[in-house]
């Protein structure tokens, strides 16, 4: 799919410059590959890049299929799957703050208000070393019965 001719495309820009080898601060961070152009994310990983509707169109797909799940949110979850258009962000937040089912997962997972530590003494050489194992009340995800109550006492 070319970016090319199409005016309203965010893409064309960027594209023309780096197909010119016009490398600037617009368009750092981004690359062609036969005639795709990508931008590299923060860890290194190359997203494609899309027009501003059809990432729309993805975000929303994506929500409906993992609403109310817990895990990362929207936006990392499409920077996991690859793809990329400058307003993804605030598009993925507005999405999500808009959505009811989503407000009640993030208001559903509890943290612990009362750490109660268990200490245990473990003698390494010559010193004394405390190891924290973990708290009384884990949070818990209703919907899927998710807990992150996952550390064990070493006895």
């Amino acid at each position: 799919m070319s970016v090319e001719g199409k005016t309203n495309d965010w893409r064309t820009p960027i594209h023309k410059q780096l197909r010119m080898l016009n490398i600037t601060k617009e368009t750092r961070g981004f690359y062609l590959l036969n005639g795709q152009m990508f931008k590299k994310s923060n860890d290194g990983l190359l997203m494609k890049c899309v027009r501003e509707k059809e990432g729309k169109e993805k975000a929303e797909q994506l929500h409906e299929a993992t609403c109310g799940e817990e895990g990362p949110g929207l936006y990392q979850r499409l920077q996991r799957r690859g793809i990329y258009w400058p307003k993804m962000k605030s598009h993925c937040d507005e999405l999500q703050t808009s959505c009811k089912a989503c407000q009640e997962t993030k208001e559903s997972t509890q943290i612990c208000d009362e750490l109660e530590f268990q200490f245990q003494k473990a003698s390494l050489s010559r010193a004394n070393v405390y190891v924290i194992f973990f708290c009384k009340h884990p949070a818990m995800h209703e919907k899927n019965c998710i807990s992150n109550h996952t550390l064990k006492s070493c006895e």
